[in-house]
């Protein structure tokens, strides 16, 4: 009786304490040490019982590496505060797996995936009662889908109102995608439930679905329509197959090659949409353009940082200041998982986490290949919604970019915990059960490794270089956005912040990266942003230039070698490089003021002006401050 009793328990406890952090977004001064209590309550029951497996599997290694990689971005972080409120949400976000994949038999495993639907359908009833059309975010929308944006403002009105909240539409969206999934094993779970909560379930399913469709989250929808394809024929492939009364491997793998088409059709399919919407042919796709544009500057966020990360929540200021060069927070994320990991978490974070994912794939597909009844439901449910996190996190993010993150590893609980029902597993030979697999993931891993030795013996100095700028950059961003607010952003401006701040440490480390890779992009960079700011032109313009030449002509290095060439009075070839660039006329312009006619350098903010002009001419008033500026310079 205790026995069954404890996965109750823990999966209470898990619940409880993944509601208290995020409630509070992961803060810890208004819950205190409740949260970690709750968590810690099941392992000592289990230790008491002793039901705890004291003997790590590869997915637990991978999961606490992940967690590891997790806290060094807490150290990476220049504000621990939203770094530490992350943290503790990935903390729960374990615990829930844990809690979920420790559920013994399907008795169990039904309550948690009730209390799962229970949780989309109240979040779906929260949004429609508590959301806020009138927000920019839903106005942008109503464009989009007018008759979609008008249901929910009914459905709103039929209800009870709550206090407005600023639900983002892409998170809303992206968190019911990931339970969608969870309704149809909720709806075929007949052996444990009475037949008539199937009924019930399918209501839940409408309800969510409603929110779902509502949200206009087209990552969302893209999610979980293309996971539904492939869920949809997987089940008709094997039951035309079945029909036939091949042999199970045959069928086994007849199935697989049907699915496998499918994908192929679908991935064909996405790429002429893809290609349709930049031509501009299909305006519905024409948001995932900006999207594409977001991703190539993201990458040359994470480039400056892949070993360490920016730190857990310090996207919205890093890529403002050293991606965009501009001076306020313009978006809170990358809107993509693949980024938002290794900017957060660096390499070793993107990592563990794809291998977590290729790992529990694998180990679902190969159990699934042997489960039956409930188990393969269960086994597929999990997939499925993993399916729904990879895709939808490609293209918005929207678990581990929010609060979302509480469901990373659901799904992976899902999958453990339905695996390990033997009663519903057939027997199976030391083949199947994954000899053959065991060797060959060795063998891939002895591969992986000699593969990474080489590599480190190759290209030994450009990542020696990287990883010294990786620290110098980190030492950049901890002395000036400490020192720095973006509210405030004229007392004191950045360039204030950087000729006061010591910035020697980051320097020296920038300087080795030079030493060692004339090359590298990083440190010639930043470099050149402190030595602008610090009016030492001369020098910024050499070390910009020395990025340009070695043929980096990102936007970064466009915008950076445009200021050094106003600064050194090559105002027309400035204006030329930088033609086009987002911001690049209102860049200049600031540094007329805050830059040159503020410490009285009138004749370079005359020549910033000039430039300004060039990029956006027949603007008398561009024309009046380049004039003004011109007579106090004495021309």
């Amino acid at each position: 009786m205790i026995k069954r009793t404890i996965p109750y328990i823990e999966l209470t406890c898990a619940i409880v304490a993944a509601a208290l952090w995020y409630t509070q977004g992961g803060a810890t001064w208004h819950v205190g040490a409740w949260p970690l209590i709750l968590l810690a309550i099941p392992l000592l029951s289990r230790l008491v019982t002793r039901s705890l497996a004291l003997r790590p599997t590869v997915f637990d290694v991978l999961l606490w590496a992940f967690l590891a990689s997790a806290a060094m971005g807490v150290w990476a972080a220049y504000n621990p505060g939203p770094a530490w409120d992350k943290f503790w949400l990935i903390v729960g976000a374990v615990g829930l797996y844990y809690a979920l994949a420790r559920q013994p038999d399907s008795e169990h495993l039904y309550i948690a995936l009730a209390i799962l639907g229970l949780l989309g359908i109240g979040l779906s009833f929260y949004f429609f009662m508590a959301n806020d059309w009138t927000t920019a975010a839903w106005v942008e929308h109503t464009a989009k889908a007018p008759m979609l944006v008008a249901w929910g403002e009914r459905i709103s009105a039929w209800l009870p109102a709550l206090p407005k909240q600023d639900i983002t539409p892409d998170i809303l969206g992206g968190i019911l995608a990931v339970l969608v999934p969870v309704y149809v094993a909720l709806v075929v779970f007949r052996r444990v439930a009475r037949r008539w909560l199937s009924v019930v379930w399918m209501v839940g399913l409408a309800v969510v679905g409603m929110a779902w469709l509502v949200s206009t989250s087209r990552g969302a929808w893209f999610a979980v329509l293309g996971v539904a394809g492939i869920w949809t024929v997987w089940h008709l492939s094997g039951w035309w197959i079945g029909r036939r009364k091949m042999q199970a491997e045959r069928t086994w793998t007849a199935r697989w090659l049907t699915l496998a088409g499918f994908l192929l059709i679908g991935l064909a399919s996405m790429a002429a949409a893809l290609f349709m919407a930049r031509s501009g042919r299909l305006p519905v796709l024409n948001g995932w353009m900006d999207r594409l544009v977001l991703w190539r500057d993201g990458w040359l966020l994470a480039r400056d940082y892949v070993f360490t990360g920016v730190g857990l929540g310090m996207f919205p200021m890093q890529y403002s200041i050293y991606t965009l060069l501009i001076h306020v927070i313009y978006l809170p994320q990358a809107y993509n998982v693949i980024l938002d990991l290794l900017i957060n978490q660096g390499l070793a974070g993107l990592v563990t986490y794809a291998l977590l994912v290729s790992v529990a794939a694998v180990s679902g597909l190969r159990r699934l290949h042997h489960a039956t009844g409930q188990a393969a439901w269960i086994i597929e449910t999990g997939l499925a919604s993993l399916g729904v996190i990879v895709v939808s996190g490609l293209l918005s993010d929207a678990v581990y970019g929010s609060r979302g993150i509480l469901l990373l590893f659901v799904p992976f609980g899902l999958v453990m915990t339905a695996g390990g029902q033997s009663s519903e597993v057939r027997s199976q030979s030391p083949e199947a059960r994954g000899w053959g697999s065991v060797v060959g993931g060795r063998l891939a891993a002895g591969v992986a490794f000699m593969a990474l030795v080489v590599a480190v013996v190759i290209w030994q100095r450009p990542i020696a270089a990287a990883w010294y700028a990786d620290l110098g950059a980190l030492e950049q961003s901890r002395v000036e956005l400490s020192a720095y607010d973006p509210d405030h952003f004229d007392n004191p401006t950045l360039d204030q912040v950087r000729q006061r701040a010591n910035l020697d440490r980051a320097i020296a480390l920038l300087e080795r990266a030079v030493q060692i890779d004339p090359a590298n992009p990083t440190a010639r960079q930043r470099l050149a942003a402190i030595e602008l700011s610090r009016g030492q032109y001369a020098s910024a313009l050499y070390e910009i230039q020395a990025a340009w030449d070695a043929g980096y002509h990102d936007e970064v290095t466009r915008k950076l070698l445009g200021d050094a060439y106003v600064a050194n009075g090559r105002v027309q070839e400035a204006a030329q490089l930088v033609q086009g660039l987002s911001w690049a006329d209102g860049r200049l312009a600031g540094q007329a003021w805050y830059r040159y006619e503020v410490n009285h350098d009138y004749q370079r903010a005359a020549e910033a002006w000039a430039a300004v002009v060039l990029l956006k001419p027949g603007d008398t008033s561009l024309v009046a401050a380049q004039t003004e500026a011109a007579r106090k310079a004495g021309q």
